[in-house]
C-alpha cells in the first residue's frame, strides 16, 4: 500500500515537473525568438548609418565596422578587425 502511494505521488511529481519544464522552454524560446529579432534591428542600424561607425571592446580593439567607415576610410571590414581604434 505504501509503495503505492509513494509511486503515484512519483508520478505526480514527474508530471508537475515535465509541464514546468514545457513552459520554462517555451518562455526561453520566445525571448530567444524576441532577442534574434532586436539583435537584426540593431544590426541593420549599424549597416544602414549614414555616419562612420565603429564597434570595439573595452580594450578598443576592432570589432565591427560598418558599410559608411568602409566607404570613408578605404579599409574593408576583414582589415581593422582585431586591430586597435587609436586617435593617433
Amino acid at each position: 500500500m505504501i509503495f503505492a502511494i509513494l509511486m503515484i505521488w512519483v508520478r505526480r511529481r514527474r508530471e508537475a515537473l515535465e509541464l514546468a519544464i514545457a513552459d520554462r522552454t517555451a518562455k526561453l524560446t520566445a525571448a530567444n525568438e524576441d532577442l534574434q529579432s532586436r539583435k537584426e534591428q540593431l544590426d541593420g542600424l549599424f549597416e544602414l548609418s549614414p555616419d562612420a561607425v565603429i564597434l570595439t571592446d573595452e580594450d578598443f580593439y576592432v570589432l565591427r565596422v560598418n558599410k559608411e567607415f568602409t566607404r570613408i576610410f578605404g579599409y574593408t571590414p576583414e582589415e581593422v578587425a582585431g586591430t586597435v581604434a587609436s586617435p593617433n
